[in-house]
């Protein structure tokens, strides 16, 4: 059994048959949708009204099924600020306002534009009839909406599938076509029955442009580049694709290198990413590359572990090719000297060439650094890495009275313990030989030299300890 279906009501049957009688159809001018007041209604002939009525407004169309002549196609179109209901049941209603069919239909929401919706609802009601001429659809074109395809259909018999006229009609007078202004053409005779073509004979930019570009500005246009591509003015007022690279070259801006990596040739300068420092290409007698201008330079280092642009001052071996920007400085400024003049000078800013591979860096360890001037034991110029002995300080440790007597005056306390407990370095006497302690007995001056009460030492100021690096 058929569940959704349309039929004339007792009043609808009345005016078919009297239709066919006197050949006057029947005038269709509304089709009404309701809810049917919350359930699925079953058609009566009977009705006269719908169930639950929604919505009573104009039909857009009309037409017979092409695949069945007697099935009548009626259509309405709901726009999307009507709503908010269901749709279960329709009808159709005459000129007179007589309810002359009804059907039900599958329940279908129509939301309205206030609840985020903007659909519209396309209702057809499709109605069995004995004879589609005994009906006529009556449209006022003013209050009603039409479908795509009702449009689209309307089209096709004024356009071809290519959207040009089927057929063009001659204007009853010619006219011309002309183009002033920003741009000049000659005029062309256009009557409606060919197509024609304006040719501009000149353009005026400052005017086709007005308030944006001159003519000044003639070479100002759209550009089609490639990813990452840069346009870079030219000479003769066009433009040149460059890459990243090639423009960074071209404002000689420094190419950003890892210190592992470093180019094998003069670049320009280069910033090292590892210790933020623009290198720059060094050619000399001693090494040719790129080295920092710190490099050889005392570094105070403020790590567990030296920087991979630094090496521990301890007085440790390097290779010579893996280090040869290190190497390279210390010949070039003259300090390299023998392994025994660096023993005797340890703590001295020297390098030792100790074989063909190998070199010795300076042991920085428990060093000040001072700047160059007069050497106040020998007054002559300090050099450049050279070591200078501390200010000796001599002290007395036993009961009697001394240049610094240790505050427990306890005559068991050795010179080191005093030492010490002052605070002061340890140094050798063999540095120092100008320095003595003596006693004075009976005016008699007795030399003392290292003895139980008796030691050297030399004073420092106080100070934070960093690891000795050198930057390399």
């Amino acid at each position: 059994m058929t569940t959704f279906f349309g039929i004339l009501t007792k009043v609808g049957e009345a005016k078919e048959a009297n239709a066919k009688a006197l050949g006057v159809p029947v005038l269709i001018t509304e089709l009404e949708v309701g809810d049917g007041g919350g359930v699925s209604p079953t058609p009566d002939r009977e009705q006269t009204a719908l169930i639950g009525p929604k919505r009573r407004a104009h039909i857009n169309r009309s037409f017979v099924d092409p695949s069945n002549p007697a099935w009548l196609v009626i259509e309405q179109v709901i726009p999307e600020q009507v709503g908010g209901w269901w749709i279960r049941e329709l009808g159709l209603r005459d000129a007179d306002g007589d309810l002359i069919a009804v059907a039900n239909c599958p329940p279908t929401y129509k939301p309205q534009l206030a609840e985020g919706s903007a659909r519209t609802q396309v209702v057809r009601m499709v109605l069995q009839v004995s004879s589609s001429n005994d009906f006529t659809l009556k449209v006022d074109p003013a209050v009603v909406l039409a479908t795509r395809g009702y449009v689209d259909a309307g089209l096709l018999q004024k356009l071809d599938k290519d959207g040009t006229a089927v057929a063009a009609t001659k204007l009853a007078a010619g006219r011309k076509i002309s183009v002033s202004g920003g741009a000049t053409a000659a005029g062309v005779a256009f009557d409606g029955t060919v197509d024609i073509e304006i040719k501009v004979t000149a353009l005026d930019v400052s005017k086709a442009t007005a308030g944006i570009l001159g003519v000044v500005r003639g070479g100002t246009g759209l550009q089609t580049i490639a990813d990452k591509e840069i346009l870079v003015g030219t000479a003769a007022g066009g433009y040149a694709r460059k890459t990243p690279e090639e423009v960074r070259k071209l404002i000689g801006a420094p190419k950003v290198c890892s210190i592992l990596d470093l180019p094998a040739e003069d670049i320009g300068p280069v910033l090292v990413a590892e210790c933020s420092e623009v290198w720059v290409w060094t050619a000399t007698a001693f090494y040719t590359g790129y080295r920092s201008p710190l490099c050889g330079r005392p570094m105070d280092g403020h790590t567990a572990v030296p920087l991979v642009s630094e090496v521990d001052g301890v007085g440790g071996l390097l290779d010579k090719v893996a280090y040869s920007r290190l190497w390279g400085y210390a010949q070039e400024n003259g300090l390299v000297v023998t392994q025994a003049i660096w023993t005797a000078n340890v703590g001295a800013h020297y390098f030792v060439d100790v074989d063909s591979n190998q070199f010795r860096v300076p042991d920085l360890r428990n060093m000040f650094r001072r700047f160059t001037g007069t050497d106040a034991d020998t007054a002559n110029a300090r050099a450049l890495g050279s070591k200078q002995a501390g200010s000796v300080h001599s002290f007395d440790t036993g009961p009697g009275v001394g240049f610094v007597s240790d505050r427990t005056a306890a005559s068991s306390i050795t010179g080191s313990d005093g030492r010490i407990s002052l605070g002061y370095d340890a140094v050798s006497a063999a540095e120092y030989p100008l320095a003595q302690v003596v006693s004075s007995s009976g005016g008699t001056a007795v030399p003392i030299l290292n003895s139980p009460e008796v030691a050297f030492g030399t004073t420092r100021p106080p100070n934070s300890g960093y690891h000795p690096r050198i930057h390399a």
